[in-house]
């Protein structure tokens, strides 16, 4: 809600230590320089050797019985919403990590740069791209 509310420019809402908290989380827990074999239903969108950030990552011994289907995934539009959001809070170097990661991943050699797949071929939800790009541009 937060990074909604700071894209449409109605300002934070969250309070910033408990997000940038949030955020460290997800760095740490759910960014993978190797995304390692996974079960994913044959949806390649990060090679075991290629860097991504994940949906969402489970304690050991905590996974629920029925995890929700993609947590092992990655998808850009979803890690472009999690780019802006660092970009919004002033953390452009870790922003950038994450942008350049997917760029890297989409380079046109492995995949098509202009088709971010996700649910399907152009799927709009890569489209977060510009509010990763907008949230850069309003850092002074």
């Amino acid at each position: 809600g937060d990074y909604a509310a700071r894209h449409v420019g109605l300002g934070a809402v969250a309070d910033e230590k408990n997000a940038n908290k949030a955020l460290d989380t997800i760095l740490a827990k759910n960014a993978s320089a190797n995304v390692g074999p996974a079960y994913n239903c044959g949806r390649d969108y990060a090679f075991p050797e290629e860097p991504a950030l994940k949906m969402a990552w489970y304690p050991a011994g905590r996974m629920p019985k029925k995890p929700f289907p993609y947590y092992g995934e990655n998808m850009t539009g979803f890690e472009y919403v999690g780019a802006a959001n660092l970009a919004q809070r002033g953390r452009l170097a870790e922003a950038e990590k994450v942008v350049r990661d997917i760029r890297n991943r989409y380079d046109g050699r492995k995949r098509n740069p202009f088709d971010e797949a996700e649910c399907g071929h152009h799927y709009a939800r890569a489209l977060a791209a510009w509010s990763a790009l907008k949230a850069w541009e309003a850092q002074p």
